[in-house]
C-alpha cells in the first residue's frame, strides 16, 4: 500500500494530476503566512480526487464538537521548489517565531533563548 504522498506522486506521474480540465499545467503559486511576516511560496495545481483521498479538515472546538471543513483539492506540483522554500522559510522566520512565542514572559527567559540562538548561529549547530 503506497502512503497518500507516493499515490499522489505516481498519480502524477501517470498524468492523472492534471487540471480540472485535463489541462497539463494548471498550477498556480500560493503565498502561506502566519500573520509573523514571513511568506511561504509553494506552487499547487487541481486534482481530481479518487475514492478516499481525505478533501476536509475535521477539528474540535473548545466544547468537544466536530467541526469539518471542505478544502480545495490541490497538490504541491513542484516538491523540489517546496523543499527549497520551506528551508528559507524556517530559516529567516524562526527567530520571530520564537521571539512572538516568547512575547510576554520573563525578560530572564527572552534573553536565555536570545543567547542560544546566537550560539547556534556561531556554531552552526542545529
Amino acid at each position: 500500500m503506497l502512503h497518500k504522498a507516493e499515490a499522489a506522486e505516481q498519480r502524477q506521474r501517470e498524468g492523472a494530476l492534471t487540471g480540472w480540465y485535463g489541462e497539463a499545467d494548471a498550477s498556480q503559486t500560493l503565498y502561506l503566512t502566519q500573520g509573523k511576516g514571513t511568506v511561504l511560496e509553494v506552487k499547487v495545481g487541481p486534482y481530481k480526487p479518487e475514492p478516499g483521498d481525505a478533501t476536509a479538515y475535521p477539528w474540535r472546538d473548545p466544547e468537544g464538537n466536530l467541526h469539518t471543513m471542505e478544502m480545495p483539492t490541490y497538490y504541491i506540483s513542484d516538491m523540489k521548489g517546496a523543499k527549497e522554500n520551506l528551508g528559507n522559510y524556517l530559516h529567516k522566520s524562526h527567530h520571530l517565531y520564537i521571539r512572538n512565542c516568547l512575547a510576554g514572559t520573563n525578560p530572564i527567559i527572552r534573553k536565555t533563548f536570545d543567547k542560544a540562538c546566537h550560539y547556534a548561529s556561531l556554531s552552526n549547530a542545529s
